[in-house]
């Protein structure tokens, strides 16, 4: 009997600690299994790309891509993902930030027994965070709206502009609002039930082959940002299945590449909001574009 055999793709950037770390947990949970991990440099600036080769070159569990260029989160990905497919055959393909640590030592029978229930073709699950905030899984219930993403559009071109003429704080103050964000902390019960058809969050997606076997990764018409509503689209438009299981749980640092990249705090809402422009933008035109694949 063939055991399942699992690839997960680990795009690196920067963040080397987070990534070791990271790597450590797959092989601490995924022990005495099946598995392959791509892991994909993502032309780091800090010359981090080369000491993962002095640490990881030899060692059989583990295939590291350096890239000559950055290309993202999405195009990133999708290296390691077409690896993945062409050259290790896989089952699952499993594909989590650097910033995420697996917790169980059931992982794969979890997500073995909820494919054999469903059939998914993308699985995500419970995403605990530090301060145990609401910013986890499921990213939405249902597909947000045209008219969602348009509105958002011209929120965040109003932020880079007050961002871009160095006001953003005073306006933050005169809302009365701390760093421009409202955030609940969650009380432990969010989102216990297993629900299907949802939006999953970015930090971690568990690909089944019925994804595999139509898609070479993701839609890379973004850079950063904006992946999951895409993801999801592509899902509704080919009738695929999404399944968010609580009872699958891992932990997501966050933000811990983007983290490295500006310092300076208007710096950095500035790059975020346009490269948020541009997503929503993607998103946007991909109500018109995106076609069915699965016959």
């Amino acid at each position: 009997m063939m055991s399942t055999r699992y690839s997960f793709v680990i795009l690196h950037y920067n963040a080397t600690d987070d990534t070791i770390e990271c790597v450590d947990s797959v092989r601490k949970y995924m022990a005495g299994k099946d598995y392959h991990i791509v892991l994909v440099d993502n032309a780091s600036p800090n010359g981090s790309g080369p000491l993962l080769r002095e640490k990881y070159g030899s060692d059989n569990d583990i295939t590291l891509i350096l890239s000559d260029k950055n290309l993202g989160f999405s195009g990133g990905n999708n290296i390691g993902f077409a690896y993945a497919k062409q050259h290790l055959s896989p089952d699952f393909i499993v594909m989590l930030n650097n910033d995420t640590l697996l917790l169980q030592a059931d992982f794969a029978e979890l997500i073995e027994s909820e494919y054999a229930e469903s059939h998914f073709a993308v699985l995500g699950p419970k995403v605990e965070s530090p301060g145990n905030y609401c910013r986890s899984n499921p990213v939405s219930l249902t597909e947000r709206s045209l008219f969602y993403y348009i509105r958002k559009t011209v929120q965040i071109l109003f932020n880079y502009v007050i961002s871009f003429i160095g006001i953003e704080p005073y306006y933050q103050r005169l809302k009365g609002r701390r760093n421009g964000h409202s955030i609940a902390k969650c009380d432990g019960s969010y989102e216990t039930r297993r629900l299907e058809g949802v939006q999953l969050h970015g930090c971690f997606w568990i690909f089944s082959k019925e994804y595999i076997e139509l898609f070479d990764g993701l839609n890379a018409k973004t850079f950063l940002y904006g992946e999951e509503p895409l993801l999801h689209r592509r899902l509704i438009v080919n009738n695929l299945k999404s399944v968010y299981n609580p009872a699958i749980r891992i932990y997501h640092k966050e933000d811990a590449s983007t983290k490295t990249i500006h310092r300076n705090a208007r710096k950095k809402q500035l790059f975020v909001d346009k490269l948020a422009l541009k997503a929503n933008w993607a998103i946007i035109c991909n109500r018109f574009t995106e076609h069915r694949l699965k016959p």
